[in-house]
């Protein structure tokens, strides 16, 4: 009967495990008071980098990376951006990997932007 007992407790113990990390992956990064997501150190680590371009740039379009951060932050509120950076036709995002929401990443690596 012990054995009985101990099996269900473990399942139910697993099932919070399970319901926790779904949890963490749908939270949303806490906010400062202007807006922006709250860095740690953990999230300069091992940053996932994008790279991104002008589909067909005319020669005076430059590609402002402010635009592109408040883009991908509107789209994918769930991922940190670190870092971002733009030349005239392209450009790099960082994004943390700390706890990182999959689901949004592969969104966003799918889909074409129009800013």
């Amino acid at each position: 009967m012990a054995k009985k007992r101990d099996a269900k407790a473990a399942g139910k113990e697993e099932g919070k495990k399970e319901t926790t990390a779904k949890e963490e992956e749908d939270k949303l990064p806490e906010l400062d008071a202007r807006g922006n997501p709250v860095l740690s150190n953990a999230d300069f680590e091992n940053p996932i980098i994008i790279h991104f371009k002008a589909a067909t740039p005319a020669p005076e379009f430059k590609i402002s990376w402010k635009d592109v951060e408040a883009a991908v932050r509107k789209d994918f509120p769930r991922l940190k951006i670190v870092y971002s950076r733009a030349d005239p036709h392209e450009g790099d995002l960082a994004l943390s990997s700390h706890r990182l929401n999959n689901v949004e990443l592969d969104k966003l690596t799918s889909t074409t932007l129009k800013i």
